[in-house]
């Protein structure tokens, strides 16, 4: 059962909100993708993970290289406008 937010809905919804809203994703996307910060964290995480019988380090890259493809999307393409 999926709930979603209902105050950052009415945010979102109210066109009083867009600018702010913009320049705050610009900012945060700016932070975590564009300087690939986000990417480290997972790699620094990755690090921490202790390897089991159950979680092997195979495992633990795997997730790692789905996750770092993921977060690579996110970053802006060169020219694109949002």
């Amino acid at each position: 059962m999926a709930m979603g937010n209902t105050l950052k809905e009415r945010f979102l919804a109210r066109k009083a909100f867009a600018g702010d809203i913009a320049a705050a994703t610009a900012e945060l996307s700016a932070l975590w993708f564009e300087s690939g910060r986000a990417i480290e964290v997972v790699h620094k995480l990755a690090r921490a993970v202790p390897v089991s019988e159950n979680v092997t380090a195979e495992k633990v890259q795997a997730e790692v290289g789905e996750l770092a493809t993921v977060l690579e999307s996110r970053k802006p393409q060169a020219g694109k406008t949002k």
